[in-house]
């Protein structure tokens, strides 16, 4: 931010005297007011915002150290004898002439300045009211007191020939001789913040008193302040009124559960304030520390937090309706002050059911949890009302009395201008008894279980929270799960976490005699040293177990003084391993632990890579405190992945300067994004960015000023859509339901897809262009009906089922026992069947639709219906479930933390997934009769690179199928090259590679599967994008392939507007080989 102007600070100069009387009292207010401007000016706010709240973080800090020093002062001063600190007779009347020519200069102004200069300073009005009084614009107003206020400076600086030292030094002492009432007369004239405001103007010249002071030194960092009882978020509960919420949580995708921060020196103090500048008293302040640590504000707004270490962190507050966050910021050693603004916040409505009929359940306690915790209880209705809810993604939680608890991952806009709802089901449950003993058969006291269901794809449980501790005989009793499959993990001291094999509940009957045993833990120790062979200290050491999906366990350590590492109790798994520093990374270096106890590994900062740069505003100004971050632009690769996520998030704040720096990042190229602080992940995502490759010259980010689109939405026949939710990206979408369809969303400048979606019409997509710092309009958008889908369900014998679940989409996702998730599914609704199992489900575009339906009881067939424009009536038939047990191998060992998927043969668009445990294992609780092709995914979903290795089941009523799945990879590297028939290599194609011969016409053929499998065989399925014409297939095992290639968009539905074209061919045992594809250059004229 630019220095504050003159008239930007007189502003503020009632109000900062006031803040100063309530610190220090009125003998000393008037110092730290001048002290707080002479700051303002020498060492200005780093970023865009309000000035109030930084002055009064200025001004309290300047207290803090008044009050800490007055006594020493105060003893210093009685010890020596007075100089000319005191002033003279002869000094004193010297300031009063100068005050007094100061009132004449004044005076003598030609009108407008004259009256706009005293209406402004002596009437204490500001710009606006000075407008209106004077009948001109407020910009009028601003010019007119520049100009005077400049017209006085320069008639002072002529008078003592050019030198404003001269003048400046008899102004300066003035503030700290004002009287109470702030007020000094000279000639009749109230010159007060005139001669302030020349003072202020003199300052930088003069110097400071300040200069090198603010910012805190070391001594200061080791100082009590007033201090906030801190809490862990294991145990915080916010005491604020009943009707407030507790706090938010950062965005992400699933919560990570780390080692407990070490223990540091660093105090980060900091103020919250609400939209009017007014501290706020009893807030609730989270940082994101292991564990989290939760304080309350004190009379004044502020707080602090101790014992933290250098590293990068954000913060929350919540009170009342408002929140704040999350503000991101970077320790270092002398952390400075930061200021937190409650605004209000969004509402969120938790409805909970019991899933057994659908009646709500009153009196559940449901949270949101994240650093601080949302907390409501239910009511009649069975409604939770959580407010002040910011933009978030949290784990929101229910439990109640005779059921067992859920949890999912719920995201949040955090607009208040209207609800958002979800509803969440909760079964009757069981209990799970056993004990924990280790390898001896010896009762391990003080374990920590926990319950995850094993066919929950994305479970949602904290171990702090949600687990139970064994007594000192080893015994625990976990009060009640769900029916279903589950596995208990126990956790103690330096054994290894152990998991138990899967435990079927049936939810009536308790579970006893489980046992879990535990063994001593992995160890993985070791040294970090530079390139020079030099040990490192403080650098970060990252344990992660290997596997496919990004919420793997992982551990952390740092270095001490000699460079050295020990952490222990690991689980007895493979991991990789990896170190970062301010001075690079080192290679990542895997330890087999399960079949090595302890490690000894050397760990060797050479990965060098170094991005640098600044952040600055349109203006070139720079951006302190912004938020940064590097992602790879991946290669088409399934290893780059996998490897990235054992690095962790890049991520930094910049400095003062608006400086950052990434370091120890390998080969590669990265999308380097930045927003202003205290965005939310949202802002940053959306931000352009800059491509860059490491180790090149700065570069430089300019984050422009956020824009608006506004307009409205209607329906075809010119009426409002009750709600509907509008996302621009891929960020949260965020609901709307105005009763004139109107919407106003704030972004980064620059192109954006707009999504608009909501029930009763078509998905619309469109492209806006967000201009900078202004409002784009957009008028009304008018969205289709589309088609509909309506029907019955039925039980097997005919009769109508009520209530019931029907879910339709251009692709539905569900879990091992969840019917759909979807925020995982595209374009998918859903609706409850009425009393006589009646549903309608409207607005569906005219491509393929797969629509299914299910209760507690049953589940129908995934069905596909076909593209088409019209609306179409199903009935769909329940019948009970059954389940699916499995296990997945790779080169004789069980793959953990792997995704699963369970394909319906003949319903291309409808899939249920789950996640492989340390074992291997995986369940399936919840699935229709039928044929099923079963395959774990090596690499991402959606269009992202991956290796699917299939298997063909039949589920039947009856017992469990059991299917295991071997992923061992081949020994070839094949390279796909795709050609036109002119021999020009093809720009981008998609790559579907299969482990057999078939004769497929089409992309649906392909990812039907009736045609692939015969018998119970294993086929790879290796999926690719090509880019600039050929692309790597490691590890493609022998035999017949069908190499296809794959131009335009198969989810769209439109045949014409997907090219197909493959070849049968075979892979030998050599290590590499080549496949060219040819098609016709016609298709890409």
């Amino acid at each position: 931010m630019a220095t504050p102007s003159t008239d930007d600070l007189l502003a503020h100069t009632d109000w900062l005297t006031q803040l100063a009387r309530a610190l220090v009292g009125d003998a000393a207010a008037a110092d730290v007011v001048q002290e707080t401007f002479e700051v303002a000016l020498s060492k200005p706010p780093r970023e865009d915002g309000p000035l109030r709240p930084w002055l009064g973080g200025v001004a309290r800090n300047i207290a803090r150290m008044t009050t800490r020093s007055r006594v020493r002062r105060e003893a210093r001063e009685l010890a020596v004898p007075v100089t000319a600190d005191v002033p003279t007779p002869e000094e004193l009347v010297a300031r009063v002439q100068m005050q007094q020519r100061v009132a004449k200069i004044v005076l003598e102004l030609h009108e407008p300045l004259r009256a706009t200069l005293l209406l402004r300073f002596f009437e204490g009005l500001d710009a606006s009211e000075i407008a209106r009084a004077q009948g001109v614009p407020a910009s009028t107003v601003r010019s007119r007191l520049k100009d005077a206020l400049d017209r006085v400076r320069a008639t002072l600086d002529v008078e003592h020939g050019g030198d404003r030292r001269r003048w400046a030094v008899l102004l300066a002492p003035l503030p700290a001789m004002l009287p109470k009432g702030g007020v000094v007369l000279a000639g009749g004239i109230v010159v007060k913040k005139i001669v302030i405001g020349l003072v202020l103007v003199a300052a930088v010249v003069v110097g400071t008193r300040l200069a090198g002071l603010w910012g805190k030194g070391a001594d200061d960092a080791k100082k009590p302040a007033v201090a906030a009882k801190p809490t862990t978020g294991s145990a915080a509960k916010p005491v604020t009124p009943a009707t407030a919420p507790a706090a938010p949580a950062r965005m992400g995708d699933l919560p990570t559960w780390h080692d407990d921060d070490p223990k540091g020196v660093l105090r980060l103090e900091g103020q919250v304030i609400d939209e009017k500048d007014a501290p706020v008293a009893k807030a609730m302040v989270a940082i994101d520390a292991n564990p989290p640590i939760v304080v309350e504000t004190e009379a004044d707004g502020s707080f602090v937090f101790e014992g933290l270490i250098p590293r990068d962190y954000r913060l929350e507050a919540t009170a009342g309706d408002g929140y704040a966050g999350p503000a991101r910021l970077r320790l270092g050693e002398k952390p400075e002050p930061v200021t937190l603004r409650l605004k209000r916040g969004g509402i969120v409505e938790v409805t909970v059911t019991d899933r057994a009929g659908g009646a709500v359940v009153k009196g559940a306690e449901v949270e949101l949890r994240s650093a601080l915790t949302w907390k409501a209880t239910t009511n009649a209705d069975g409604v939770a009302t959580l407010k002040g809810v910011g933009a978030v993604w949290a784990p929101l939680a229910v439990r109640a009395n005779g059921y067992a608890p859920a949890a999912m991952m719920f995201g949040t806009a955090g607009d208040p201008a209207g609800p958002e709802r979800v509803t969440i089901a909760l079964a009757r449950g069981a209990a799970i008894n056993g004990r924990v003993v280790d390898d001896q058969g010896k009762p391990v006291g003080g374990a920590r279980v926990v319950a995850t269901s094993a066919s929950e794809p994305l479970p949602v449980v904290d171990p702090r929270r949600d687990g139970v501790v064994a007594s000192a005989d080893g015994k625990f009793s976990i009060p009640a799960v769900a029916p279903g499959t589950w596995r208990l993990s126990a956790t103690h001291g330096d054994f290894a976490p152990t998991t138990s094999e899967p435990i079927v509940v049936d939810g009536v009957n308790a579970r006893s005699g489980v046992e879990i045993k535990l063994a001593a833990g992995g160890v993985v120790r070791g040294i970090v040293k530079d390139k020079e062979g030099k040990p490192v200290a403080a650098a970060d050491v990252r344990v992660v177990a290997q596997g496919f999906v990004f919420w793997r366990a992982r551990r952390q350590a740092f270095t001490d003084a000699d460079g050295k590492f020990e952490i222990n109790g690991l689980a007895r798994r493979a991991v990789d391993v990896v170190a970062q520093h301010d001075a690079g990374a080192s290679a990542i270096v895997p330890a087999d632990l399960a079949a090595k106890r302890e490690h000894d590994v050397a760990l060797v900062l050479d990965v060098a890579g170094t991005i640098a740069g600044t952040v600055v505003d349109a203006k070139g100004a720079p951006i302190g405190d912004a938020q940064v971050s590097a992602d790879p632009v991946w290669s088409g690769g399934t290893v780059d992945r996998v490897q990235w996520n054992v690095r962790g998030v890049q991520e930094a704040v910049t400095d003062q300067t608006g400086a950052f720096k990434f370091a120890g990042l390998p080969d590669g190229t990265y999308r380097v994004r930045a927003a202003r602080p205290a965005a939310s992940e949202a802002q940053l995502s959306l931000s352009t960015g800059v491509e860059v490759k490491p180790n090149g010259a700065p570069i430089k980010i300019v984050v422009a000023t956020d824009g608006r689109i506004v307009g409205k939405v209607q329906l075809a026949d010119g009426k409002t859509p009750p709600r509907y939710n509008m996302m621009l990206g891929w960020t949260h979408p965020a609901p709307f339901s105005a009763k004139d369809g109107s919407f106003s969303m704030t972004a980064p400048p620059g192109k954006h897809t707009l999504t608009i979606n909501g029930i009763g019409f078509v998905e619309q997509r469109k492209e806006v262009t967000i201009a900078e710092g202004k409002d784009t309009d957009l008028g009304t958008i008018t969205v289709a009906g589309g088609r509909s889908v309506s029907g019955r369900v039925l039980d097997e014998s005919g009769a109508p089922v009520a209530k019931a679940k029907v879910a339709a989409g251009t692709l539905l996702t569900g879990g091992g026992a969840e019917l759909y998730i979807k925020d995982e599914s595209i374009n998918a609704k859903d609706a409850d069947t009425d009393e006589n199992g009646r549903f309608v489900i409207d607005g569906f575009s005219p491509m393929a639709v797969t629509i299914v339906a299910g209760n507690d009881k049953g589940r129908s067939p995934s069905l596909r219906i076909p593209a088409g424009p019209d609306s179409v009536t199903v009935d769909l038939v329940l019948s009970p479930t059954t389940g699916l047990d499995g296990k997945i191998m790779q080169n004789g060992k069980p793959l953990g933390d792997t995704v699963v998927i369970a394909n319906p043969v003949g319903a291309t668009s409808s899939n249920f997934f789950v996640v492989t445990g340390a074992d291997g294992t995986f369940a399936l609780d919840t699935l229709a009769p039928g044929s099923y092709v079963i395959y774990p995914m090596l690499g991402g979903g959606g269009g992202r690179p991956k290796d699917m290795y299939t298997r063909k089941v039949e589920v039947a009523l009856g017992a469990r199928t059991k299917v295991e799945i071997d992923t061992t990879p081949g020994p070839t590297t094949v390279t796909v090259a795709i050609k036109n028939d002119k021999g020009d290599a093809v720009a981008m194609a998609g790559i579907g590679m299969i482990g057999a011969h078939i004769d497929v016409k089409s992309v649906d053929q392909m990812r039907d599967y009736s045609m692939l499998h015969k018998g119970d065989q294993v086929i790879p399925i290796y999926m690719r994008t090509v880019m600039g014409g050929t692309v790597d297939i490691p590890g493609v095992r022998t035999g017949p392939v069908t190499a296809c290639a794959i131009f335009g968009n198969p989810m769209t539905g439109d045949p014409a507007t997907v090219k197909f074209k493959c070849l049968q061919t075979k892979v030998g045992a050599g290590a590499k080989q080549t496949i060219t594809i040819t098609v016709p250059a016609a298709w890409f004229e």
